[in-house]
């Protein structure tokens, strides 16, 4: 798969599972023979900058890593909906492995338009984004407890 687009200048940001994830697929696509993908990727995990949550039980605001659930209303029918995401990586979106299968969190990355209305927002903040095409207000309702390792 390509690797998504990173503006010159942004970095590239990881969390620390993200990262040991990235580094088992080098290792699977060297496997595969797919030696092209693994040297891009590796090439670009080599600038990774990984994220270590700093938990603080006081700071309700969403930072990089952080799961979310939040209320999306679409602006051009009014039609609600309740998703899950979890703010990571650019490199990070495409990883599908049991936690994103199993609908705990959808990622989401952190250079989306959604993903920067939501960092440093407080619960029952709501603001205007897209998210795809649609024009949609989101409301966060939640920060959720982070994945067991």
């Amino acid at each position: 798969t390509p690797l998504g687009a990173l503006p010159a200048g942004t970095p590239n940001l990881v969390t620390p599972d993200g990262l040991a994830r990235l580094d088992a697929k080098v290792k699977a696509l060297v496997e595969a023979g797919d030696t092209a993908a693994a040297n891009a990727l590796a090439t670009r995990l080599e600038r990774a900058q990984v994220v270590t949550p700093d938990p603080d039980p006081g700071d309700l605001r969403v930072r990089f890593g952080d799961r979310v659930e939040v209320l999306v209303t679409a602006l051009r029918d009014g039609a609600e909906q309740t998703r899950r995401f979890r703010i990571v990586g650019v490199d990070e979106v495409d990883l599908r492995d049991s936690l994103h299968d199993s609908g705990a969190h959808e990622p989401l990355s952190w250079l989306a338009p959604l993903a920067k209305g939501l960092l440093g927002a407080e619960p029952g903040d709501v603001f205007a984004t897209t998210l795809g095409r649609d024009a949609v207000e989101v409301e966060l309702v939640a920060l959720l407890p982070p994945l067991s390792a």
